[in-house]
């Protein structure tokens, strides 16, 4: 998979899935990012791991420590160079440290600094669009509506 082709699928993801991919920990009583995580999610780059290749001994490994350690991730991502895993610790890293209301934005910025396209989702298309449409209704309406003429 190319690099456009891992944003796009991440991209779709994080933005259909709308919430961090956490696992509990009763020892230090916090939540924490999880490639696998409860109620069946799956963070950035834990969506790129195929089931059949997934092990639970993979959480707790950052990325480049995960490609290293299991070889398979490596090349089922086409991973080539060092560039390729900061590309991947990229997307991570929007998942582990942005708040879900702030993936969108996050995603564009990384894709345009990364020199790829970023596709409008239709979600974000129709809010875009709806919220527009109040806007001049609430903004633009007196100066839009024509006086009536014949009193």
């Amino acid at each position: 998979m190319n690099k456009q082709g891992i944003f796009n699928k991440v991209k779709q993801h994080l933005l259909t899935q709308n919430e961090r991919a956490v696992g509990y920990s009763a020892i230090d009583n916090h939540e924490f990012c999880r490639y696998r995580g409860d109620k069946g999610m799956s963070c950035a780059f834990g969506i790129l791991i195929p089931d059949e290749l997934y092990e639970p001994a993979m959480e707790d490994k950052g990325v480049a420590k995960l490609v290293e350690t299991w070889p398979e991730m490596k090349k089922w991502l086409s991973i080539s160079c060092g560039s390729d895993v900061d590309f991947l610790q990229g997307l991570q890293k929007i998942h582990d440290s942005t708040p879900p209301t702030k993936w969108e934005s996050a995603l564009k910025g990384f894709a345009i600094g990364a020199g790829l396209y970023y596709e409008q989702t239709t979600t974000t298309s129709l809010r875009y669009h709806a919220s527009w449409q109040c806007y001049v209704w609430q903004y633009w309406k007196p100066y839009l509506e024509v006086p009536n003429a014949g009193g």
